[in-house]
């Protein structure tokens, strides 16, 4: 492990460097600066995890520290702590910590092997890990076969609410004009009753969701339509201030 003595994006460490490291047994380099022939570094075997990749070199002249405590990363790493680096990311662990990790990691992955073995088989996560009793809490079970006549629920994650009131739509329009030109008058915000947007659901999204057998429907705003990439933190602010006020908690506007 190296590290600079203050923020470095360089490319400290390249091929030769490498060459030298890998001769003498060392089998891999995390660095808190930067890395440069990423290529050659790959094709010679010798892993190496970096703050950034930077063709920009450095000098030779200066003689660093060896075995003394470093920050890498904003984590402190003493002479003897053990590194576990993948295509994850790199975790230290603290040398006198190095044995009960060890254990609780080896818990850890027998654990999930035997959660995975009955994933593949087809048990959901409310199950496997125990939830069933705090769905009561959370919401209805609605995940229950016997709600469901002992078949699986049927889930339809695809749609856009595109027959929202006139007055909805309108609100998003004049948002997205008094953005573009501030000019122009700001919106003021619309007075949508549940009632209309009860109806503009279940005239459309229920009666489809009906008629296909399914028994939900996650559907989101119009796409392109609503223009969800133009305006800025506050513009959707607003905008979401109107949807919740038809979804106060546990109070959903439309069963």
């Amino acid at each position: 492990m190296r590290a600079t003595i203050s923020e470095a994006h360089s490319g400290y460490f390249g091929d030769l460097i490498g060459t030298i490291l890998k001769t003498r047994g060392v089998q891999g380099l995390i660095l808190d600066a930067g890395c440069r022939d990423v290529d050659d570094l790959e094709g010679m075997g010798f892993p190496v995890w970096s703050r950034s990749i930077h063709a920009h070199g450095t000098v030779k002249e200066t003689l660093g520290d060896v075995n003394v405590p470093v920050s890498c990363g904003e984590a402190l790493v003493n002479p003897g702590d053990v590194i576990v680096a993948d295509n994850d990311g790199v975790v230290v662990v603290p040398r006198l910590e190095v044995a009960e990790v060890a254990e609780a990691a080896a818990k850890r992955v027998a654990n999930e092997e035997k959660n995975r073995v009955r994933y593949a088989a087809g048990e959901l996560g409310l199950d496997v890990n125990n939830m069933r009793g705090q769905t009561g809490r959370k919401g209805p079970d609605l995940c229950r076969p016997e709600r469901l006549g002992g078949r699986p629920m049927i889930i339809d994650c695809h749609g856009h609410y595109t027959t929202e009131p006139p007055a909805f739509m309108a609100f998003r329009q004049a948002q997205i004009a008094h953005f573009d030109d501030p000019s122009q008058p700001a919106p003021v915000m619309a007075d949508i009753s549940d009632d209309e947007i009860r109806e503009s659901i279940q005239n459309n999204q229920l009666r489809a969701l009906k008629e296909r057998g399914a028994d939900m429907t996650i559907f989101s705003p119009r796409a392109s339509g609503m223009g969800h990439h133009i305006g800025d933190e506050a513009v959707s602010k607003n905008l979401d201030a109107l949807c919740q006020r038809h979804d106060p908690p546990g109070h959903p506007a439309v069963p």
